[in-house]
């Protein structure tokens, strides 16, 4: 059964005890149960667990591109999750937000990038200068993000500032793994507000938590509420399996992004399905 996002059910599902999760136009009980044991640490596994090579575009995005905002030669679009923001290297990682968009905006040029499991609004440039203009706004800190995501166990702070820095560490099996620390390490800061603290229909505590970034590192939401105790539900890269696992996708949602144009403030906003 589908369930009309921002309507009367959905509202009362997000609302009662026990948590679901909205995605591919399906709600998901959050379970924890620990049924993963037969997958280990090992990067590569986790990387290529949800492998959705068989799957078409259909079952996760709607092919004509869901156009939140235009104004000034700037397009907002909102990103579901399994999708790359630009294409990788290889056939199979040819798909992608920017591909798509292109089919219907020819000129259009990415600004930024959301991680492949993030899902929520991004911003294309039409023209030369929008694209020039929009990414200098992300440069310089100017364009304001703000994320919500559901984290593992109830978080103590109703707010609070991590402030961490994050770089690169080469794993055994040879990738590059973005961490606290690491080679090449820079300053990355998070600003957090608890929105909510829940438990699943078998008494596992959860939070919803609204999270702003200040600056851009890689996986930097993932790894800063991971060094606060509270893994992201669904992060199969850095969350024990109980908790990579309690979801069918990571609880990762880009709800709002605000830029100056011209001296007006354009904001851009996505309903969270969780």
């Amino acid at each position: 059964r589908l369930i009309q996002v921002g309507g009367k059910t959905f509202s009362t599902l997000m609302k009662q005890s026990g948590g679901f999760i909205m995605h591919n136009s399906n709600l998901f009980p959050i379970n924890f149960g620990n049924n993963c044991t037969a997958y280990n640490s090992n990067l590569d596994d986790f990387q290529n667990l949800y492998d959705d090579a068989n799957e078409t575009a259909e079952d996760y995005f709607e092919v004509q591109p869901n156009v939140t905002f235009k104004k000034t030669d700037i397009l907002f679009v909102h990103k579901p999750p399994h999708l790359l923001s630009v294409p990788g290297i290889g056939p199979l990682k040819a798909d992608s937000l920017a591909t798509r968009v292109c089919e219907y905006y020819p000129n259009a040029k990415i600004c930024h990038r959301l991680d492949r499991d993030t899902s929520g609004v991004m911003v294309f440039g039409l023209t030369k200068d929008s694209h020039r203009h929009v990414s200098k706004l992300f440069e310089v800190k100017l364009a304001r993000k703000e994320y919500v995501c559901l984290v593992d166990g109830h978080v103590k702070s109703n707010e609070g500032t991590i402030n961490l820095p994050i770089g690169k560490m080469k794993t055994g099996e040879g990738f590059n793994r973005w961490v606290i620390g690491g080679e090449k390490s820079r300053d990355a800061i998070t600003e957090y507000t608890v929105d909510a603290r829940l438990h699943t229909s078998n008494g596992h505590a959860y939070s919803r938590v609204i999270v702003r970034p200040l600056t851009g590192r890689g996986q930097q939401i993932r790894l800063h509420m991971k060094a606060l105790g509270h893994p992201l539900l669904g992060d199969t890269l850095h969350a024990p399996a109980n908790v990579a696992f309690a979801t069918p996708r990571l609880c990762l949602h880009a709800q709002s992004l605000s830029l100056e144009i011209g001296g007006e403030v354009c904001c851009a906003k996505v309903i969270s399905p969780f």
